[in-house]
């Protein structure tokens, strides 16, 4: 693609992370609907095992951010695939409570949102961490919480307040991203071109309308007019361009899933495990109990040890943060302690990974005095719902007031979810995809 270039698409898809690989598989059906992705990491896809995360300081399939709050890191896939091509592999959906705004306002039947997490299931070769792959955590969480409380059967897709183990987009013990899934597919397609190494400086358009994006590629400027463009550059991404652009006002307000780790010395260093999360607990006021399989610097090079931890997250209603931007670079804070520290919630579950850490099940595994509760939350790079469906997008994620503007990514869940988002956004991918050709 040449320097100060010109081209026309009927659509413009902004990212080709794990929403944008779903939108540009199926637009791109129809051989007569030009479109265009554009992506700003590398052309390569990746692939790998799940007991490697690489997202260390030296990958070039991430992005980096820093919280102005506490400095936070904050990592983002970058790539084809994007998150879905460097995260540990966890897809579970969200609870059917979660669900519920979704049929009650919007245009999906609850038939149509099992439909399409089947498809997902299916397409991103989704499926429970075996007993016979359970790292000696895993199986010892599993035992004192399985005498606890409820327990999922494994082979049930949908989560419970109670024992969950994992479900997995993998193949074996290798990563099955978006791209796997559902980019890799159409790639080939006359009609979809795919645009790697391309930074997209801003959406073009005026006050009512989008004509286009204006891109840097190889160092060049390259123009693409087009009357429709999709924003599937993530959370912070989508934001940092829209809010860049002037289309649309901030800061904005997001959700994160702060989360505390309690951290222990483990009496012996095994073998690795086959990755970094395996088994979790939702309680019943939305906190998320992980127990991490080991430190995660075994998995990430480039990170200093830690040492292994249980993590609580805030999951529901999560904490508030902010997304804006100050100087031209974007400022991403995360929030503190919310409503769900404030009930005990999260003290309550910090005090039961406690107990837990102490307890029999758990003597073989852990030093004794070495547990610790960190102070200061973390967080589970999960934010999200800056322009949330139903409010600052409609149920297709146009933007209110400007024509052919759409987000489908993080941005646009209504809320945040007892599980993690990352199934929920493919999900919703799925769901407007389909609305959106018809």
């Amino acid at each position: 693609m040449t320097a100060s270039s010109r081209h026309r698409a009927d659509v413009v898809i902004v990212g080709a992370g794990s929403a944008g690989s779903v939108l540009a598989e199926r637009l791109s059906r129809d051989p007569r609907r030009r479109v265009v992705l554009l992506e700003a990491g590398p052309a390569a896809p990746l692939s790998g095992p799940l007991d490697t995360l690489p997202i260390g300081p030296s990958s070039s399939y991430v992005r980096g951010y820093t919280t102005v709050d506490r400095g936070l890191s904050i990592v983002r896939g970058r790539g084809l695939g994007g998150s879905s091509a460097v995260n540990g592999g966890y897809f579970l959906r969200w609870h059917r409570s979660d669900l519920a705004d979704l049929v009650e306002r919007g245009p999906w039947s609850a038939q149509r949102i099992e439909a399409a997490y089947r498809e997902l299931d299916d397409a991103m070769s989704v499926s429970p961490w075996h007993d016979d792959e359970l790292s000696d955590a895993s199986v010892a969480f599993e035992n004192y919480w399985s005498a606890r409380g409820d327990v999922r059967d494994p082979d049930d897709p949908w989560p419970i307040v109670g024992l969950n183990r994992v479900r997995s987009n993998r193949r074996g013990r290798l990563r099955f991203s978006a791209f796997d899934g559902y980019l890799g597919a159409a790639i080939s397609r006359p009609n979809l071109t795919v645009v790697s190494g391309a930074d997209v400086e801003r959406v073009r358009g005026g006050d009512t309308a989008v004509s286009g994006v204006d891109v840097v590629v190889d160092g060049g400027p390259v123009r693409f007019d087009a009357g429709q463009v999709i924003a599937c550059a993530g959370t912070i991404g989508t934001g940092e361009l829209l809010l860049r652009s002037g289309l649309v006002a901030g800061p904005l307000k997001l959700i994160e899933h702060r989360e505390v780790l309690v951290r222990y010395r483990r009496r012996h260093v095994g073998t690795l495990p086959p990755t970094v999360l395996q088994s979790v607990v939702h309680t019943a006021d939305g906190c998320e109990i992980r127990c991490y399989t080991d430190d995660f610097a075994r998995f990430i090079d480039g990170v200093p040890g830690s040492g292994p931890a249980v993590g609580v997250a805030a999951m529901s209603p999560g904490v508030p943060g902010r997304l804006g931007s100050a100087g031209g670079e974007v400022t991403v804070d995360l929030g503190g302690p919310s409503a769900q520290w404030s009930a005990g919630a999260v003290d309550d579950a910090v005090g039961s990974v406690v107990q837990m850490l102490t307890s029999a099940e758990f003597a073989d595994i852990v030093e004794p005095d070495s547990v610790a509760v960190q102070q200061d939350p973390s967080t589970s790079q999960h934010a999200c719902a800056t322009l949330p469906l139903g409010a600052a997008t409609d149920w297709t994620g146009a933007v209110d007031g400007v024509d052919g503007l759409h987000v489908v990514d993080g941005s646009i869940l209504p809320c945040a979810g007892r599980s993690g988002p990352h199934a929920t956004i493919m999900l919703l991918a799925c769901l407007i995809g389909d609305d959106l050709i018809g």
